[in-house]
């Protein structure tokens, strides 16, 4: 594997209490309480033991550049391409926003690995530059 592409919110972070806030698109009040997002546990070691393996790693998210790099930078979360969706004239489920990710890091698609908590991200990576193997998470809810 030489690059991973990661999803971000609910993929890497929680980003829950900002949900009702980001669906009206309040971005000032998002942007001022970005510190309410949390890291899942196992995603720092997993982006560092993935870096420490050679693999790139890139962050293709829906969200505005500005929000994205602002959950990164609050989560000390390192990546080496930011794909957000001003980025791109299509989104996902379009694939252009994963093939400039894999265009950005000088990925091998057939080398690569994308993944995602919904099925937006798996039809992106779907219809990205074949063959493709995207990944689904499933939460566990804890009672």
């Amino acid at each position: 594997m030489n690059a991973a592409i990661f999803d971000l919110d609910q993929t890497l972070v929680d980003y829950g209490s900002l949900e009702p806030l980001r669906r009206r698109r309040r971005w000032a009040e998002v942007y001022r309480n970005v510190g309410q997002c949390r890291v899942f546990d196992g995603i720092k070691e997993l982006l560092t033991e993935l870096r420490a393996g050679g693999v790139k790693i890139a962050v293709v998210t829906s969200g505005p550049r500005t929000y994205a790099q602002k959950v990164l930078a609050h989560g000390e979360l390192e990546v080496d391409v930011l794909v957000a969706y001003h980025d791109t004239r299509e989104h996902k489920p379009a694939s252009a926003p994963i093939n400039a990710a894999l265009s950005r890091l000088d990925a091998n698609p057939e080398q690569s690995v994308s993944v995602g908590d919904d099925a937006i991200d798996i039809l992106a990576s779907r219809r990205a530059s074949p063959p493709w193997r995207p990944c689904g998470l499933q939460r566990i809810r804890q009672a």
